[in-house]
């Protein structure tokens, strides 16, 4: 579980990053409006919980050009697939499976 929230966390910094550590949203903002990491921050713990999920962060999608929200998973999960939402906010959502997660070792 550690390991998740190193992944998000790192996610999260660098998505904060480079909108120059602004806050994120108010709760009152329309989805439109949000930012990946907002929808992140606010649907994290949810898809974290889900079985074989190991990480959460803003990508883009082939086109290069439209932001999304991955989903890294440590192996293809038929079950956990149908439970992915198709979009959160704006944002398509998509599964990408990445393998198991591990703390780099020196």
């Amino acid at each position: 579980m550690k390991i998740k929230w190193v992944i998000l966390l790192a996610a999260l910094s660098a998505t904060f990053a480079g909108t120059g550590c602004q806050r994120a949203m108010t709760t009152n903002q329309p989805a439109a409006e949000q930012t990946a990491a907002a929808i992140i921050n606010q649907n994290s713990e949810r898809l974290l919980a889900l079985p074989d999920v190991v990480g959460v962060y803003e990508g883009l999608m082939p086109d290069g050009k439209t932001h999304c929200i991955k989903v890294m998973l440590s192996k293809n999960n038929p079950a956990t697939l149908k439970q992915l939402p198709a979009s959160l906010g704006n944002y398509p959502v998509v599964a990408e499976v990445t393998g198991k997660v591990r703390p780099l070792t020196r």
